[in-house]
């Protein structure tokens, strides 16, 4: 159960950054439209 509990939180920790980032991302700039947007362990790596 508390495994469980800890895979969920490490889960959303890992889409809320992947989304952040991608969200600051696209609003400074950084991903001009119709560019490919990076993968999430790329994203890992910002």
């Amino acid at each position: 159960m508390i495994r469980q509990i800890f895979r969920q939180s490490m889960v959303r920790n890992f889409v809320c950054h992947v989304i952040t980032e991608l969200g600051t991302g696209i609003v400074a700039g950084r991903f001009p439209v119709g560019s490919i947007l990076p993968n999430d362990v790329a994203m890992m790596d910002m």
